[in-house]
């Protein structure tokens, strides 16, 4: 990222940093890698915790039938919204990348570039794959939880050749824009 700095005697800013708008679409994919591993990651401690929250909500015998019900109503819907919200993100994100990548000016020299650094991409969504399987898949109070998450957890479970086909989508849009417009 290429930076420069602008100095003003006699304006309102003494000193303006700018920088390099023209993004990258590797760093592209490692934010989708990272965000929607965090999204989901809170989202099944968060079903967790709701479901004691709910558990203690129900046992207590001071509390209104009327706010029991709708809590069990807010319990019941929470994985379909959540399951169906995530796939949203994933979706809105990689489509997202592809647009930036579209804006971006490249040359095809860089394709080799982008692709020995995709592995490097590849080998961060293998590890983040792994650490999923270790942290959701082996607890046996979160594991029945992520089962219930279809989506995401079909994402999880094939999260290396989601990646391939994100990083490699992106590759595509990238340098192959430069055929189309001849």
């Amino acid at each position: 990222m290429m930076t420069s700095f602008m100095w003003r005697r006699r304006g309102k800013r003494f000193l303006t940093l700018k920088l390099n708008k023209r993004g990258n679409a590797i760093a592209d994919t490692l934010l989708v890698l990272v965000l929607i591993f965090i999204f989901i990651f809170a989202t099944i401690y968060g079903k967790s915790l709701f479901n004691d929250f709910n558990a203690d909500l129900q046992a207590d015998p001071d509390i209104s039938d009327e706010a029991k019900a709708i809590s069990a109503d807010h319990h019941g819907r929470y994985t379909g919204f959540f399951d169906a919200l995530f796939a949203l993100i994933f979706i809105l994100l990689w489509a997202l990348v592809i647009i930036a990548s579209f804006k971006l000016d490249t040359h095809p020299i860089f394709f080799i570039f982008t692709i020995i650094l995709l592995l490097f991409v590849f080998y961060i969504g293998a590890e983040l794959a792994n650490t999923y399987d270790d942290m959701i898949g082996t607890d046996p109070e979160l594991n029945p939880i992520s089962d219930e998450f279809t989506i995401a957890d079909w994402i999880f479970n094939n999260y290396l050749l989601v990646m391939i086909a994100i990083g490699f989508s992106i590759v595509l849009v990238l340098f192959a824009k430069n055929r189309m417009s001849r």
